[in-house]
């Protein structure tokens, strides 16, 4: 019997084994799946998702992936849907980091669709979550989209006083990456904002420690944004320097997009220096680029800068041309940003009848837990009354058993007192027929005690 159990407990245990490294490998699958086969990886998580006996970390991190694939795919109702459901699990197994991970995501997904107050609220939460809890890398990811957040409302302060807050969080680690990509914001809000001295200051502090360590796509996009606020200040030789160091380093790189817009940037300060032959070419070799990519933005800038330039060097055609090559792709872009608007707006509105649906079920659980509650309260109430009364009634039991018991041994010894007492009486009535038969014979055999009486006093009076 006993090697039957184990023998049993065994296979079981086996199983659950064998179940639990199949679930990873199809969780991996997934995961590698996210990006490039998103509705596979879908299909994967549904099947993890749907499953009764599931690792709870499994099941947390396929959520999680699900989030991910809808959101590669656009679905920003889904994502946020699964972002719930991970946020959800991860309260559940007790894993702050988790939350925290998930409350950043959710905001960077709302920041994504303009529903910045939501941003902020989940950013918020995640950043105190971490920094409840030492979570460095998730407080950067938090304060760094917060930032952003900030920077799309064109409140500019408020991104760069949370950052400054990370900054100095992170310089008591001696992080030194996290000290660059800090400082490297900081400057893109100083640089929005239009202070130019201090988005300078926070640049270069990145830039000497992207040296130090050798980053050189790093190194490049902070030359860059150094040399736009040279320009910006009129410092065109610096600008010019500083840009060129930057050229060089995205050319060894092969980057295509960054380098179109060091073109444009080098237009601007050739023009600005009357190089216009130099500013054409430049401006040139930047659409080129820009046409490789199908990047409209880029392409975009490029002819409104060649239009400034043409205007500049006197050829009113080509400026008039590319003006209106300007204005015709503009007018594409604005109507693709309407429809990206629209969409956005659709989702708001689809994720505010979900959440509406959401709140609705949530008070209709509310009202079924309290009908619940109230159904076990009546129910505990009626099985306690029902001990009670059985309590009562035992007691009252046993309370007659034991008078029963007393009245017998009562009966019993009233029974013996009585026997006894006819004994005694019968014992009595012996003794007393035995005193008077006595007497009888005693009276018999004597002489009365009148006759003796009689003869006496007849004898005194003969004397």
């Amino acid at each position: 019997m006993l090697a039957t159990f184990l023998l049993l407990f065994s296979i079981k245990v086996k199983t659950q084994s064998f179940n639990g490294i199949a679930d990873s490998v199809l969780l991996k699958n997934a995961y590698q799946l996210r990006y490039a086969v998103a509705d596979s990886a879908i299909l994967i998580v549904d099947f993890l998702v749907a499953k009764k006996q599931i690792h709870d970390t499994i099941h947390y991190h396929a959520l999680e992936i699900g989030g991910d694939a809808f959101w590669h795919k656009g679905s920003f109702v889904k994502s946020i849907d699964y972002y719930n459901k991970a946020l959800l699990k991860a309260k559940e197994i007790n894993d702050d980091y988790k939350v925290a991970r998930q409350h950043g995501n959710l905001g960077y997904l709302y920041m994504e669709i303009a529903e910045y107050d939501k941003a902020i609220e989940k950013l918020k939460e995640s950043m105190e979550i971490s920094l409840k809890n030492n979570f460095d890398d998730r407080y950067l990811i938090a304060s760094t989209y917060l930032a952003s957040v900030w920077g799309r409302l064109k409140q500019y302060e408020k991104g760069i006083e949370i950052q400054k807050k990370a900054l100095e969080k992170v310089t008591l680690t001696n992080d030194s990456i996290s000290i660059a990509i800090i400082s490297n914001n900081i400057g893109s809000n100083y640089l929005r904002a239009g202070i130019l001295d201090s988005s300078a200051y926070y640049y270069n502090k990145s830039l000497l420690i992207d040296r130090k360590m050798n980053h050189q796509k790093e190194m490049a996009n902070t030359l860059m944004s150094l040399a736009e606020i040279y320009f910006q200040r009129k410092e065109l030789n610096k600008a010019q320097k500083t840009l060129v160091e930057s050229i060089d380093i995205y050319k060894n790189l092969g980057t295509t997009s960054p380098l179109s817009l060091a073109y444009i940037l080098s237009a601007k300060i050739n023009a600005e220096l009357k190089n216009y032959d130099t500013a054409k070419r430049f401006l040139l070799e930047a659409l080129t680029l820009a046409q490789q990519t199908n990047s409209r933005n880029l392409i975009s800038s490029a002819y409104l800068e060649s239009s400034k330039v043409y205007k500049k060097a006197g050829d009113l055609d080509n400026a008039f041309k590319y003006m209106e090559l300007y204005v015709y792709l503009n007018d594409s872009i604005y109507q693709e940003e309407s429809a990206t608007k629209i969409a956005q707006m659709a989702v708001r509105l689809e994720l505010s009848g979900k959440e509406k649906e959401i709140e609705l079920l949530n008070i209709d659980k509310k009202l079924q837990q309290l009908e619940l509650k109230n159904k076990r309260n009546q129910q505990y109430g009626l099985y306690g009354g029902l001990i009670l009364v059985i309590a009562f009634a035992g007691f009252m039991y046993n309370r007659f058993k034991i008078t029963q018991k007393q009245k017998a041994v009562i009966e019993q010894q009233k029974e013996i007192v009585e026997k006894a007492h006819l004994l005694l009486e019968e014992k009595n009535n012996e003794v007393i027929a035995s005193i008077r038969y006595a007497k009888r014979i005693q009276d018999a055999l004597l002489t009365s005690q009148k006759y003796i009486e009689r003869n006496i006093n007849r004898l005194k009076a003969s004397k």
